[in-house]
């Protein structure tokens, strides 16, 4: 706990008259007495009080109203003077011990030495006492009752918290991340994108300054940040990075930092600070990366547009904008913000509209705004779980940070603490979590309780508990048999138990896709291309799969009729024509493709091995193609679109000799008749 701010305000609430009461709490010798109530007469001088109030104790060492009338006495002199008033405590203890009605304060103060020395479990008890403190008659509580009341519980509830977190550490055993960490510059902000393929960050360095002392600008910035990346592969950082090529770092007396990147790495948001006459003016920023001839080198190639600031539904003329970070569908932009209205900094959230633009940002308000300082969000892929800081949460000190899920009806949960030693009484602030929720990625000058010459960037393994949904990434091409990019591609996920779809677009110059999936481990999930002429196609994988990063190429067929097309992953029990399996999950989908191909007609074929009799399997086969196809029709697929074929073991695509090409010979296939 910050001692000094303890201090500052547990001195506000001293200097209240409460001595010489009438009550039960007194002694049964007279002199004593005589002395206590000579101590508590402020007729006399303050010496002469204190003198009075030992000759009471000499008397009688359990008085409670003397004990707490000289414990008063020292923690007010000790307290103005800036001293230590632990003698106090001895006192107070056995006042309240003595006689628990003494007075209200007595627990107050009691519980607030117990805070500053670290005793959070006897602070939490004394606070509840003072708070269950019931007795009559106003000689029993001070002046600014109502006002320790309210600091009361506010520290009853951080003495829990602190007795929890301290009992309770979290496992932290941070490590430098290198070679980013070059400990020749200042290193932070880091960033790594969604696909786990870079690290984004800001390296900061001093401006030289100019001998003849005509450097304007570094009278204005002593320092100049320049936005940074380095390649990952396998989670290891290839090189120490380098700054990104214009339109990034090309104004001298700009400084860039505090990114978020689109799965796809296409679409970038970034802080941009400019100083102005009187302040720093930090907007947000976008480019996107677009294939075509770059203006800068004359070359064809991938390349970022221009930096072009958000609109002022997101950016305002003289507010702070900073810190943007993305929801993986991209449509939802959070980020820090001190502007006119808010109380301090708090994060705000505005959303993509359909024509791309984007719409009033909005004040993401309670439960996770307080009336202190919010900042540093970071939105992992999973789109449910949100990391910032905050000054106003229960904490530690200074900015600790928290974590909070979105709720299913777009509420946010009360933000908890990731805890200690995570958090600490200094700042802790710009932590990012990675796609595998396995680790997280922060700057700090200090590690290990030594403060480093240089701001590097750490990594630790984050605990189970505060660790996002569990998600898949899954990457690669599609293309059709020819090397083409499919008009219109776009990879469909499908859940197999809420059957929600997820729609990820396929670049149409590349062909390239990035699909992040939050898994439900009682769940499969079913990919597949849409696209025009293409025909159905599908991937299936279970939602305990244990990976967290996939390379799948596609290559889909185009729509041609008469043609067999294989459906994977569709199931029947042994010798029977019932479904098993994730078949319905993925026939869920094939009746999506139809859906969106409505002249479509189509023939469900079946074939077995030659393993039994054929006219058995012949027989299984045409059952298991008339499922399939009243499966389809209870989906809502028109019966006249609809018909059954069964071939037995009659068209085998592989020999029979082996379980391989057995396994392969038992499909459902479909046939296109007409479109």
């Amino acid at each position: 706990m910050n001692k000094s701010r303890a201090l500052a305000l547990l001195f506000v609430f001293y200097g209240s008259a409460f001595f010489a009461q009438e009550t039960d709490c007194g002694t049964d010798d007279r002199k004593a007495e005589k002395y206590y109530e000579k101590g508590t007469d402020r007729k006399n001088r303050k010496g002469e009080r204190i003198e009075y109030l030992m000759k009471a104790l000499d008397r009688d060492p359990d008085y409670p109203e003397a004990n707490f009338a000289m414990a008063y006495i020292r923690i007010r002199d000790n307290v103005r003077r800036g001293k230590p008033f632990d003698k106090a405590k001895p006192k107070l203890i056995k006042a309240v011990e003595g006689c628990p009605t003494v007075h209200a304060a007595a627990f107050f103060y009691l519980a607030e030495l117990e805070m500053l020395d670290g005793n959070y479990d006897e602070a939490s008890m004394r606070y509840k006492q003072f708070l269950d403190f019931n007795e009559e008659g106003d000689d029993k509580y001070d002046m600014h009752h109502d006002e320790q009341l309210v600091k009361a519980r506010e520290q009853y509830q951080l003495a829990r918290f602190y007795e929890s977190e301290y009992n309770n550490p979290k496992p932290f055993d941070p490590e430098v991340v290198k070679p980013v960490s070059t400990n020749k510059s200042d290193e932070y902000l880091p960033l790594i994108s969604p696909d786990n393929e870079l690290m984004l960050f800001t390296r900061r360095n001093k401006l030289k300054q100019n001998p003849r002392g005509t450097a304007v600008q570094s009278a204005r910035v002593d320092y100049i940040e320049r936005f940074s990346s380095a390649k990952l592969k396998n989670s290891k950082l290839l090189d120490q990075g380098s700054p990104l090529p214009p339109p990034f770092n090309e104004e001298k007396e700009q400084n860039y930092g505090g990114a978020a990147v689109t799965i796809n790495n296409k679409e970038i948001f970034i802080t941009i600070c400019t100083p102005g006459r009187n302040y720093v003016n930090c907007d947000i920023y976008t480019a996107k990366k677009v294939y075509g001839v770059n203006p800068r080198t004359k070359d064809k190639e991938w390349y970022w547009d221009d930096l072009k600031p958000l609109d002022e539904t997101v950016n305002t003329p003289k507010g702070w904008e900073a810190q943007p970070t993305l929801s993986r569908d991209g449509k939802t932009l959070i980020f820090a913000s001190l502007r006119e209205g808010s109380k301090g900094i708090d994060l705000y959230q505005s959303k993509r509209q359909s024509d791309g633009s984007w719409g009033q940002a909005m004040n993401l308000g309670l439960p996770l705004n307080t009336e202190a300082n919010e900042k540093t969000p970071f939105f992992h892929a999973d789109s449910r779980t949100l990391y910032f800081s905050s000054t106003g949460h229960l904490n530690f000190g200074g900015y600790d940070v928290f974590y909070s899920k979105l709720n299913d009806d777009g509420s946010w949960s009360e933000p908890i603490n990731l805890g200690y030693p995570i958090n600490t009484e200094s700042d802790e602030h710009g932590y990012v979590v990675s796609t595998d929720g396995k680790r997280v990625y922060y700057a700090a000058k200090e590690f290990k309780g030594q403060v480093q010459e240089k701001v590097n960037i750490y990594s630790f393994k984050l605990y189970e508990e505060a660790r996002p949904e569990k998600v898949v990434v899954m990457k690669g091409s599609v293309r059709n048999k020819n090397g083409k990019v499919p008009e219109n591609a776009e990879v469909n996920v499908r859940n197999s138990v809420t059957e929600e779809v997820e729609k990820f677009e396929v670049d149409s110059i590349d062909g390239n896709y990035t699909a992040i999936v939050t898994m439900e481990e009682d769940a499969d999930y079913v990919f597949n291309i849409e696209g025009k002429d293409v025909a159905f196609n599908n991937y299936t994988i279970s939602g305990d799969i244990d990976t967290s990063y996939m390379d799948v190429d596609m290559e889909v067929d185009e729509v041609s009729l008469d043609k067999p097309y294989r459906i994977d992953n569709i199931t029947f029990k042994t010798n029977s024509a019932s479904l098993s399996g994730n078949s319905k999950s993925t026939l869920d989908a094939f009746a999506h493709y139809l859906d969106q191909n409505p002249t479509m007609k189509v023939s469900i074929e079946g074939h077995t091995d030659n393993v039994g009799d054929p006219e058995s399997n012949l027989t299984l086969s045409t059952e298991r193609a008339f499922t399939v196809m009243e499966y389809l029709q209870s989906q809502g697929i028109s019966s006249d679109r609809l018909s059954f074929k069964g071939w037995g073991s009659k068209k085998p695509l592989a020999s029979n000799s082996t379980e391989e090409g057995r396994a392969k010979n038992r499909r459902t296939e479909f046939v296109i008749k007409s479109k």
